[in-house]
């Protein structure tokens, strides 16, 4: 790594040292980033006011390296492969500090685009021959998107961004095998525990750590409940198809492409059903995204994974190790009036939400044993991981038809990454964005061809506005 600024050396020390297996939810993230042969890390760029100072930066890495025993873990393979998660004691972790003076632009932009958005837009500088505070921070985070060595890193990067020596940005990146989304937000909320002048904790820490929630799950009552969804999921497996998609189809050169779209009129549209239906949005979502996977693809039921934050089970809530799993929700839209559709699928959500707390091994092997028993391999590729705050809509502020209409011609449509990189079949993302549905969706286009690629968006936006207008427009 070529030193842009300084490197900054943040000894740190904790409790809750020991050795164990992965929980299931780790087992989770774990099973995709192999299955996606690249990085899925958490975490981003966030703006820093001038007053800002390193002192405060550094006692902040090494409060939560010491508080959280998640971020002093690390893995440790068998000789047949298999992870372990080894937290440590104590180490030290590494804070970057970057000064934008000091950063040559063609480097930055080679460093971006030798990394793993290659595929994507390339970056570019508004001004060839120098860097702003924004650019630099984009450019680190790109960089630290790339995978952690599970077994050498702590799985924490931190960098500030300075200008003349004041600190702009902080860039922070995770390794997801020790957290989740959620686990994020406790660990944010964690911090009005420390005290600002001497980086020390004013309370407990929260809890579980990762490897109490291993024993945890290995407890009668935990199995139980492993058991319940498991029983669950065999009913839904001798339902869904064995292939959610059409095809398979020849796979382009790059065969794993992505695409971005955001469209105004259906954000409005699913907010007008939400309003109608007495609902919040992600069963709206799901109706939506389910009645245009039949109409893309012809078949039925429409069969889809959702990943469900497992903390409001009891004791779960404060703990910021991986607790999402997946749930499986199996729709029937075949000629079913539309609003009857978001009825089921509210019910789907509630199901899946209920029953996504399992034995990552005992599902694989539940899986396995009904695809055996149907002579045909189930193919459980399709994701729909709606990452938006559920709320219910303002029912004094409902879109009229006429909103919806009128926002139509703001679609936009974006195509980004394609890589050699194996992935999912189809993973739709819905992102948070006020005032727009924005859609990221990834595919292996032996499942999904390109061209289908776009119906599907497009589709999702023509279903949720249809059943607001009452007539199929296109923008």
């Amino acid at each position: 790594m070529v030193d842009m600024g300084g490197l900054i050396e943040v000894p740190f020390a904790g409790e809750g040292a020991g050795e164990g297996g992965l929980t299931w939810g780790q087992q989770r993230i774990w099973a995709e980033i192999q299955c996606s042969g690249g990085a899925l890390n958490m975490g981003g760029i966030m703006p820093m006011p001038p007053t800002t100072t390193i002192d405060e930066i550094t006692r902040l890495l090494a409060f939560i390296m010491g508080r959280h025993p998640s971020l002093r873990t690390r893995l440790r393979f068998t000789p047949d492969g298999d992870p372990r998660q080894v937290v440590s004691a104590a180490g030290v972790a590494t804070l970057e500090v970057i000064d934008v003076e000091d950063v040559d632009p063609a480097e930055l932009v080679a460093r971006y685009a030798a990394g793993r958005f290659a595929g994507d837009l390339p970056l570019v500088l508004a001004d060839p021959a120098r860097v702003s505070a924004d650019e630099v921070a984009e450019g680190v985070q790109m960089r630290f998107w790339e995978p952690f060595d599970e077994e050498r890193d702590w799985p924490v990067r931190m960098a500030v961004i300075r200008v003349a020596g004041t600190i702009t940005h902080l860039v922070v990146m995770y390794n997801h095998v020790v957290i989740d989304g959620e686990g994020l937000g406790v660990l944010v909320a964690d911090l009005a525990t420390m005290d600002p002048a001497t980086g020390t904790a004013t309370a407990p820490p929260p809890g579980p750590t990762p490897l109490e929630l291993v024993e945890l799950q290995r407890t009668p009552a935990h199995q139980r409940r492993s058991e319940a969804a498991l029983r669950h999921w065999e009913k839904a497996l001798r339902t869904v198809p064995a292939r959610p998609y059409g095809g398979p189809y020849p796979p382009q050169e790059l065969r794993f492409w992505e695409l971005e779209y955001e469209s105004p009129a259906a954000e409005l549209a699913m907010h007008a059903i939400a309003a109608r239906c007495r609902v919040d949005a992600k069963p709206v979502m799901l109706a939506v995204f389910a009645l245009a996977m039949y109409r893309l693809t012809g078949v039925h039921p429409s069969a889809a994974q959702i990943l469900v934050n497992n903390r409001f089970r009891p004791g779960l809530s404060d703990t910021i190790s991986p607790l999402n799993q997946a749930g499986l929700c199996v729709l029937d839209v075949d000629g079913v009036p539309f609003d009857e559709i978001v009825a089921r699928a509210a019910r789907a959500v509630m199901n899946a939400g209920m029953y996504a707390y399992y034995d990552m091994a005992r599902h694989r092997e539940l899986v396995a044993a009904v695809g055996r028993e149907r002579g045909e391999q189930l193919e459980l590729t399709c994701f729909l991981n709606d990452r938006r705050t559920a709320v219910r809509p303002d029912p004094d502020r409902v879109p009229t038809p006429q909103d919806v209409r009128a926002a139509l011609p703001q679609s936009q449509l974006r195509w980004r990454r394609r890589v050699d990189r194996p992935n999912k079949g189809m993973y739709l993302h819905v992102l948070e964005k006020t005032g727009t549905c924005w859609l990221l969706l990834t595919v292996d286009t032996a499942d999904v061809p390109p061209d289908d690629m776009v119906r599907l968006v497009r589709e999702v936006e023509a279903v949720a506005v249809e059943a607001v207008v009452g007539e199929r427009v296109r923008g």
